[in-house]
C-alpha cells in the first residue's frame, strides 16, 4: 500500500560520483557498490551527521544517471565531483524497500499524488534519502539489498 509522510528538510550541500546506466543494465548494476565508492571516495568537508542521499536523473530513452551523495558543508576541494543542493522545503515521501524500486512503483506514487491531489515541482530528478547519517553509512559498508529508503519530492509551494 502507498503512503507518505510530509518533512520539512533544510538547504544541504552534497557531492558524489554519477555513473550512466543503461535501463537495459538497471538489473545487474550492482548500486550497493555505487555507494562504497562515494563513501571511499576523496570527498572533502563531509557533514558526518546529515542524511546520505542519492539521486536520479539525466533520464534519456535509454540510460539515467545514478549518483550517491554524501553530504558536505562546502563544495570547496569537491570541484571533481558531481555536487548537488537539496533546496529547503517541503517534501513528499515514499518509503519503498530499493528491490522495489521500479517505473511501476512510481507509476503507483504518480497516480496515488494525482488521486490525493499532491502537487510537487517537476525537477526531472527524484531523490533517495536514507535514515542513515554519513557516518553510519560509511560505517555499515554492507548496504543491504533489502533497505529500505524514502524517495522524496518536493512539493510546490
Amino acid at each position: 500500500m502507498i503512503k507518505h509522510e510530509v518533512l520539512e528538510l533544510n538547504e544541504q550541500k552534497y557531492a558524489g560520483v554519477k555513473t550512466v546506466i543503461p535501463f537495459s543494465d538497471a538489473d545487474k548494476t550492482d548500486f550497493s557498490k555505487l555507494h562504497k565508492d562515494v563513501c571511499e571516495a576523496d570527498i572533502k568537508n563531509i557533514d558526518k551527521h546529515e542524511h546520505f542521499m542519492a539521486i536520479d536523473t539525466d533520464f534519456t530513452e535509454n540510460s539515467f544517471s545514478y549518483t550517491p551523495l554524501a553530504p558536505v558543508t562546502s563544495y570547496d576541494g569537491n570541484e571533481k565531483y558531481t555536487q548537488f543542493t537539496r533546496q529547503k522545503g517541503t517534501y513528499c515521501a515514499f518509503e519503498v524497500n530499493a528491490r522495489d524500486l521500479n517505473p511501476s512503483w512510481f507509476k503507483q506514487v504518480f497516480d496515488y499524488m494525482n488521486e490525493k491531489k499532491i502537487t510537487v515541482e517537476n525537477t526531472g530528478y527524484d531523490l533517495e534519502y536514507y535514515d542513515e547519517d554519513y557516518a553510519t553509512m560509511v560505517k555499515n559498508k554492507d548496504v543491504p539489498k533489502e533497505r529500505v529508503l524514502k524517495i522524496l519530492f518536493k512539493m510546490n509551494s
